[in-house]
């Protein structure tokens, strides 16, 4: 069957019960119309196919009111304000909820004050699963009601009771949240800028699609085998923190109440635990409130370091188990948050002991989503103790400083920016077994840069020249080497006229109007050079006493003993500006490797890129001639 539109499909029956073909029962006496699903008429799901449209039962009433005597002498039972709204009247009434529920594209009002609005979603979902549901009260804390129907929606709900109370007008949110499916909500009167709900009918968007790629796991496997698929987390042990917080600004000379979120001077955050006065010098280190201010504050619980820098946020999932200590994967954190969304029960657990206060899981805004393979927080939302191999495919959501807060009822920010940590480049290093095989200790590698930085300098001279010692001129590109200081050491290539003047140089001042004054110590001395020739600089080269070794993530040297077939790196590709080279490029390195008796020295070059599963390849000779008894 499907939406009634045409009045000659409905049959029906005056002052007596319907049979078992007819949809409209009418009672001039109580005054009720009873619409019943028989016949030609469905209460099938979806809504969006069943039912029967305000328009088409009030033509119907029309027709039946000029040819039935019957019904002629009775005053008209409805009031058609347009297509999508009409008003019951004459103390005419629906008989009860079922025909209120076969309504279909238009809200109606009653005699007795009681208004329903239509909602009508625009989208796809599944007709026989898909349960949408709402609350009519704001609130994290309300409890929801489901549709009348599972897929598409074309309903009415109550906006208000009988005389106007309870007065429901003032709020409408939808929800769509199926199992391992897309979700969606629509806060209908501040989406569409109402003040109020009205008994008329109301298009929103709400549909889903499949999310099995995202959300991996399913609803058995982390309420009832806990156990995530990718990593073993015990689901069960995955928490969910809400921290109270309000203002979230830039602390400034004022006074300030309980609750308030302020970053101080020195970019640190603070929540005010007793009502004062901040000072200027107060607001510069909340900390210490070392100025004459009376307000006491606490380091915010939400506060959290990405990079070098410090952000606000209010709602905090820890995602690594206690028992196993396995930190979740990003499909796993997404899976069990939006597996956390759709429960019936509270699903705060405060853990910092807040007594934010009770969230509904199928009410609660959602905490993540995914955009291509990087999973996004909702603003707000900070991931604690995920796995570290995911940290370039985070990105958290903050509440940005002097953005105007959050809200009060559903505490999302109304200023949120993503955050994303320094990338850090990952790989292994893999060595052939004649390293292996030998003793730890009699082993080694180290990765070097190759040089610091690289620069191509047009009219180089050399002048002044004694012995090893010389002046190095770059006045005909200005600036090119001014980053040079004492005791930086210089391999320099591209002298054609004086190919003596080629090799290995040591800074002996500081750079001043493009020159320097530099030694070689390769052991050739340099030879004045006038006209100036193109040449190329690199600054602390590998094979000079200022090769620069490698730091990890940590700020460690990659530099150790060969204890194993293939030894993981890391290094902060964003941040890592070593010796002063330019942070955020890649890194050509050399890698040298050496054992006692099972290989020779090995050099590698490898280029550190802005990617993880990097492989460097260290395969030596045999060492046959090493001996020490």
């Amino acid at each position: 069957m499907s939406k009634l539109v045409d009045p000659d499909d409905l049959s029906y029956v005056v002052d007596t019960t319907a049979g078992g073909s007819d949809e409209i029962e009418i009672q001039t006496g109580a005054k009720t119309i009873k619409l019943l699903p028989q016949g030609t008429l469905s209460d099938d799901s979806p809504g969006a196919t069943s039912g029967v449209t305000g328009k088409c039962l009030y033509s119907k009433f029309k027709e039946i009111w000029k040819s039935d005597s019957d019904l002629n002498k009775h005053r008209f039972p409805i009031q058609m304000i347009y297509e999508a709204s009409f008003v019951w009247i004459n103390g005419w009434g629906p008989e009860g909820d079922q025909t209120r529920d076969l309504f279909r594209d238009a809200g109606f009002k009653e005699v007795d004050g009681r208004e329903n609005a239509c909602m009508i979603s625009l989208g796809s979902m599944d007709a026989s699963t898909d349960q949408g549901y709402y609350t009519n009260v704001a609130g994290l804390d309300q409890t929801k009601v489901n549709l009348d129907k599972t897929g598409e929606i074309n309903e009415n709900i109550q906006t208000k009771g009988t005389g106007g109370t309870p007065d429901n007008s003032g709020y409408a949110k939808l929800f769509l949240r199926e199992m391992q499916k897309t979700f969606a909500e629509y806060d209908l009167l501040a989406e569409q800028g109402l003040a109020a709900l009205k008994y008329e009918a109301y298009r929103m968007p709400l549909a889903n699609a499949p999310d099995t790629l995202k959300a991996i796991d399913n609803d058995t496997v982390i309420g009832t085998t806990d156990a995530g698929s990718l990593s073993g987390v015990k689901y069960s042990e995955l928490t969910i923190d809400y921290i109270a917080g309000q203002l979230y600004e830039t602390a400034a000379a004022q006074s300030y109440s309980v609750d308030d979120v302020l970053q101080d001077g020195a970019g640190r955050w603070y929540r005010c635990t007793t009502a004062g006065t901040v000072d200027a010098t107060d607001a510069n280190d909340l900390g210490t409130m070392g100025g004459s201010g009376s307000a006491v504050f606490e380091v915010f619980p939400g506060e959290r370091q990405i990079g070098a820098d410090y952000y606000a946020f209010n709602r905090i999932l820890d995602v690594q188990d206690v028992t196993n200590g396995y930190s979740a994967r990003l499909k796993e954190i997404h899976s069990w948050a939006q597996y956390k969304c759709r429960q019936a029960s509270d699903i705060n657990d405060d853990v910092n002991g807040d007594a934010w206060g009770t969230v509904y899981g199928n009410i609660a805004p959602v905490f993540t989503g995914f955009v291509g393979d990087t999973l996004h927080t909702a603003h707000g939302v900070f991931v604690d103790n995920y796995d570290v191999n995911d940290k370039n495919d985070l990105i958290m959501w903050d509440i940005t400083v002097d953005g105007g807060g959050v809200d009060s009822t559903t505490i999302l920010p109304a200023t949120s920016t993503g955050r994303s940590f320094p990338f850090t480049a990952a790989g292994n290093i893999n060595f052939s077994s004649n390293f292996v095989d030998e003793v730890d200790s009699t082993t080694r590698y180290t990765m070097y840069f190759a040089h610091i930085t690289s620069t191509a300098v047009t009219g180089m001279k050399v002048s002044g020249s004694s012995g090893a010692g010389a002046t190095l001129d770059w006045t005909g590109d200005a600036g090119a080497l001014d980053h040079l200081s004492n005791g930086d050491y210089l391999a320099i290539t591209g002298f054609t006229t004086e190919t003596d003047n080629n090799g290995l140089w040591e800074i002996t001042g500081s750079p001043s109007s493009n020159t320097v004054t530099a030694s070689k110590v390769d052991g050739i001395d340099p030879v004045d050079e006038a006209t100036g020739d193109t040449a190329t600089c690199k600054q602390n080269p590998f094979e000079s006493p200022g090769a620069v070794i490698v730091d990890n993530n940590a700020g460690t040297d990659i530099d150790g003993e060969i204890s194993a077939a293939s030894i993981g790196f890391d290094f902060d590709y964003t941040n890592n500006n070593q010796g002063g080279r330019a942070a955020d490029t890649n890194a050509d390195v050399i890698l040298v490797a050496i054992a006692y008796d099972g290989a020779q020295y090995t050099v590698v070059n490898h280029t550190i890129t802005k990617t993880t599963g990097q492989a460097v390849a260290v395969n030596a000779v045999d060492e046959l001639n090493y001996e020490n008894a």
